[in-house]
């Protein structure tokens, strides 16, 4: 007997309702209970939800970052182009009067008896730059043509002088910027003086030859020639024709 009224208690005991400890209120057992999958899934959550609100930051970051470089580099940039600006500005007069300098030079040392220059009226393009007339008194001594033609490692400035009768009087460098030793080899005066005297359309074997190790400064300053030649062969014919007529 005192067994059986044990075993109804403990059944009592058992069906009675769980009691929530803040409230008072009954809640079931099963109510408490928390599946695995949600434990897993509400962490997620709350990480996405933290990465969502941390993404607009990060944007901010981002472009501060990108305004912190770039606004420094254009300054920078800005300043140099002004100094180049400047420095540009103070110079280009003297590197004129330079260059004029060089270029009345070369003619003197192809025409030193020369009193008088002007520069020829006529259309040119590369290499040529200008044609010059070169008188003494009254008397036509010849012309000087200033010829560009590209070198090894840029352009090579040049004189080349030409007489009434289209015979080359002479050959000068004014600048290039060939490499020291080897291409420079071609601007050695002995080698230009190689060219006194030649007329026509040459070419190396004629009179002439390359330079070992400098064939393409050679090939440059042949080109510059020729041209020069053809140059004034031209105004030579448009003077006879103007004088036929």
């Amino acid at each position: 007997m005192a067994n059986h009224n044990s075993a109804e208690k403990k059944e009592e005991i058992r069906d009675l309702p769980k009691i929530d400890n803040e409230g008072g209120t009954a809640v079931d057992i099963e109510d408490t209970v928390i599946s695995a999958d949600e434990k897993v899934v509400e962490p997620d959550n709350k990480v996405n939800e933290t990465e969502n609100t941390k993404k607009p930051d990060d944007k901010k970051e981002t472009l501060h970052y990108f305004l912190k470089i770039s606004v420094p580099l254009l300054l920078i940039c800005a300043l140099i182009a002004l100094m180049m600006a400047l420095v540009n500005g103070f110079t280009k007069d003297r590197i004129k009067s330079n260059n004029l300098k060089a270029t009345q030079e070369a003619i003197s040392r192809i025409y030193p008896k020369f009193d008088s220059s002007d520069e020829i009226d006529i259309d040119v393009e590369l290499p040529i730059k200008a044609v010059y007339r070169l008188d003494e008194g009254d008397v036509l001594l010849g012309y000087c043509v200033s010829v560009q033609p590209s070198g090894f490692n840029g352009a090579i400035e040049m004189m080349v002088g030409v007489n009434p009768e289209g015979d080359i009087t002479g050959v000068e460098i004014i600048s290039h910027t060939e490499t020291p030793g080897i291409g420079a080899a071609a601007d050695d005066p002995e080698y230009l003086k190689n060219y006194i005297g030649l007329s026509g359309n040459i070419s190396f074997g004629e009179g002439i030859d390359a330079l070992t190790g400098a064939t393409i400064s050679s090939k440059a300053i042949l080109s510059g020639v020729n041209a020069a030649v053809e140059a004034i062969n031209n105004i030579n014919g448009q003077t006879a024709e103007g004088g036929a007529q």
